[in-house]
């Protein structure tokens, strides 16, 4: 689960706390339930890439004065934090798989 910190419609909490017996309790499934915290905010997994923006590849012409360097840096701030969400379920995947893979054969979680 992620929560992240400029995310004002943020249900996580309670939803760790409903989910935590259905992976950890005596009946759960031996799942793993972890609570992320990261910058970002409620739209940040839906953010479109703003890379080119970000690095100056945008034609911004008649705006460039006024938005061109305070685009630029909010556009790599916003893909950023994109970059660590998507490195933090990747993470997750990765230990979970590691885990299934190392258990021993026909023990069932």
């Amino acid at each position: 689960m992620i929560k992240f910190a400029d995310d004002a419609i943020d249900q996580s909490i309670p939803l760790c706390e409903k989910l935590r017996d259905k992976f950890t309790g005596p009946n759960g499934s031996g799942g793993r339930l972890d609570l992320k915290s990261l910058s970002g905010s409620h739209v940040t997994p839906n953010t479109p890439d703003l890379r080119d923006l970000a690095e100056g590849r945008t034609n911004l012409q008649d705006f460039e004065d006024v938005l061109g360097q305070t685009s630029r840096e909010q556009a790599k701030e916003k893909m950023d934090e994109v970059d660590r969400c998507a490195a933090t379920v990747v993470e997750f995947l990765k230990d979970e798989f590691a885990r299934d893979w190392l258990r021993p054969p026909g023990i069932h979680m």
